[in-house]
């Protein structure tokens, strides 16, 4: 079970966030594309930390990709449903 990291949740809301403002009203935050940047890089901490902590020095790059697709494609069957 993953333990839920409240302060990094709260940098996700507020990449979306930065970027929701940049969209509407981009005079009042000009440079909110920088919440792009910052939730692809909690995406990754959450990747990587996700990798070498259920693996502990066993990694197989098949294994993983097969999952990522089983994951995605089950996501997007429920949405033709």
């Amino acid at each position: 079970m993953r333990k839920f990291i409240t302060h990094i949740e709260a940098l996700r809301g507020l990449a979306i966030l930065l970027v929701v403002l940049f969209h509407l009203v981009p005079d009042f935050c000009p440079n909110g594309y920088y919440g792009v940047d910052i939730f692809l890089m909690i995406s990754g901490y959450f990747l990587i930390s996700g990798i070498l902590n259920k693996n502990q020095g066993e990694f197989s790059l098949k294994e993983f990709i097969n999952k990522k697709i089983i994951r995605n494609g089950s996501i997007k069957t429920c949405r033709k449903l």
